[in-house]
Order: C-alpha cells, then sequence, then structure tokens
C-alpha cells in the first residue's frame, strides 16, 4: 500500500469517527487534545527547543511522571493533589460557560464572577477563623449566591435595558477586577511587607 493511500485512509478513518454521533463525546476532545499538543509542539520547536522534554516537564510538574527526587515530605501525590487545586476553579468556570451557553447566552463574565465570588469568600470566610467544617461549606455557599448575583445583575440589565449580555459581562469582569484591585491593594494587604 502507498504512502499517499494509508495517509488518506487514516484522513477517512479520523473523519468517521468524529463524524459518528456515537463516539462523538469521546473523540471530538481527544482530537482537540492531540491537535493542541502538536499546536503547542509546533511553537516549541519554533522557540529552539525539545518538546517531548517539555512535555515530560510538564506530566512531571502535574504529578502524573516521577521527578527524580522529591524534598520536603513531598511526592508524586502532592503534585498531582496540587493540579487538582489549581484545576478545580477552572472545571467549575468551564462548567458555568457551558451551561449558559446551553441556555443560549455566551457568558464571558465568569472571570468577574470568580473574582467577586473569590474575593467575598476570602473576606467572609478567610479572617473569620471558623473550624474547617463550617468554613468549607461556607465558602463553597457564598461562591455560589455571589457568583450568582454577579450573573444576575448581567440578566436584569438585559431586561432592563436591553443591554447585551456579552457586552456586559466584559465590562463587568474589568469593573470586577479594578474594583478587588484597589480593595486589596489599599485595606486588605499588610502596609509592612506590602
Amino acid at each position: 500500500m502507498s504512502k499517499d493511500r494509508k495517509s488518506k485512509n487514516l484522513r477517512s478513518s479520523l473523519i468517521r469517527l468524529i463524524n459518528n454521533e456515537k463516539w462523538q463525546s469521546i473523540s471530538i476532545p481527544l482530537v482537540a487534545i492531540v491537535m493542541s499538543f502538536i499546536a503547542a509542539a509546533i511553537v516549541i520547536l519554533l522557540m529552539g527547543k525539545n518538546p517531548l522534554q517539555a512535555f515530560y516537564n510538564l506530566f512531571q510538574g502535574a504529578g502524573i511522571l516521577p521527578k527524580p527526587f522529591y524534598g520536603g515530605y513531598k511526592s508524586m501525590l502532592t503534585d498531582f493533589m496540587s493540579l487538582l487545586n489549581a484545576m478545580t476553579p477552572l472545571l467549575f468556570a468551564s462548567l458555568a460557560v457551558a451551561v449558559a451557553f446551553r441556555a443560549g447566552l455566551f457568558n464571558i463574565g465568569v472571570a468577574g464572577q470568580m473574582l467577586v465570588s473569590g474575593f467575598f469568600a476570602t473576606i467572609i470566610v478567610g479572617y473569620s477563623g471558623l473550624d474547617a467544617i463550617i468554613a468549607k461549606p461556607l465558602v463553597l455557599l457564598i461562591g455560589i449566591v455571589t457568583g450568582g448575583l454577579m450573573g444576575g445583575l448581567v440578566g436584569w440589565l438585559k431586561y432592563r435595558f436591553n443591554i447585551n449580555e456579552v457586552v456586559s459581562t466584559i465590562m463587568l469582569n474589568y469593573i470586577a477586577q479594578y474594583v478587588i484591585s484597589f480593595f486589596i491593594q489599599m485595606y486588605y494587604i499588610d502596609p509592612v511587607s506590602r
């Protein structure tokens, strides 16, 4: 079989796999992941570096592959838990975008909603000294309520003044970013250590 024919067969089988509705929930994300690795490899190659080494280091830092040595009671599990800790808010943010998109809205305001939710949860619970058993559910509840209020504000602006939700969420992202930055820099920072 010629090389051109093998390439054509591979392409047609990939297209069939992606177009098969039964497997689309698995095939489309996998193809997206593979394509992102290919794009990243091209960029890394253009920088003159080895993409395999970069991906190996990425997986080591994520706790998927072991590092040569660990210090201070750390392990592969510690790295993996750090990955999950950083990934969880991003998963919830993507879920918020997916739910809104499913409802026919394009929610760009997730960044502002996350900032406001995190800020209020930190101020209300972080400085309270509550036990973890009470603090963790309270943080989730405060995050849900404040994020919902931010989304509700956008919905109210759309209903009352017919303001496009894309424009209002982008603007509210910047408003949230600058207002929270002001409060952090002026009121919630150690004046000695900054």
